[in-house]
């Protein structure tokens, strides 16, 4: 399986949640832009289509921010000396680093289809286990998609890359971050994404 042998080869670094102490799912920027510069990124339908969702409203939301600084200047505002422009273009170069972020994603990415099979952990499957006793369930989702809150995690992280390959019954230690886990493989389904019926084309 193609995509199981690039995925082994990512980066097992990560870094930690900034508020809460916790172990974080997203990769660290370094290795961001390793990903986006040497490696073919990969996506699942859904993820796609919620890339290029994002990658719309991160475009609206900077032409209305364009809008806002134009109107300033029409007033005949001194830029220089205005909090409000400076915010304002501040939040611009913001906006605008974040759609180029996305459109480099989505140039980069091939979109991958549902898994035929749960044999093993893949990109498109849930994955139920233990983690220092600790049971949980992750989805396994495209690059860059994490969202703790729905329980994705992008197979580009840390965690991701040591369930990547397993099957059901695997037992074995390994590091995210700079802290050591013992894993217990519990469950492989299909993921709640597999289910939906999105067109990544449009």
């Amino acid at each position: 399986f193609v995509i199981f042998f690039v995925i082994e080869k990512i980066k097992r670094d990560g870094d930690r949640d900034k508020n809460a102490g916790k172990e974080s799912v997203y990769q660290p920027s370094i290795s961001l832009l390793f990903h986006l510069c040497f490696h073919i990124l990969y996506l699942t339908r859904r993820d796609c289509a919620k890339l290029k969702k994002r990658i719309a409203q991160l475009t609206q939301k900077l032409k209305a921010l364009e809008s806002q600084t134009a109107h300033i200047l029409l007033q005949g505002n001194q830029h220089h000396d205005n909090f409000s422009y400076e915010q304002l273009v501040i939040q611009m170069r913001g906006q605008d680093s974040r759609l180029k972020e996305a459109h480099s994603i989505l140039n980069r990415s091939e979109v991958v289809d549902p898994p035929s099979s749960t044999e093993r952990v893949v990109l498109g499957t849930q994955v139920t286990f233990l983690k220092n006793g600790e049971r949980m369930t992750w989805e396994i989702v495209g690059f860059g998609q994490s969202e703790p809150e729905h329980h994705h995690l992008a197979y580009n992280t840390p965690l991701a890359s040591l369930l990547i390959g397993k099957r059901v019954g695997d037992s074995f230690s390994g590091m995210t971050a700079t802290k050591p886990v013992q894993i217990e493989i519990l469950d492989v389904s299909l993921g709640n994404g597999a289910d939906e019926n999105v067109d990544s084309t449009t």
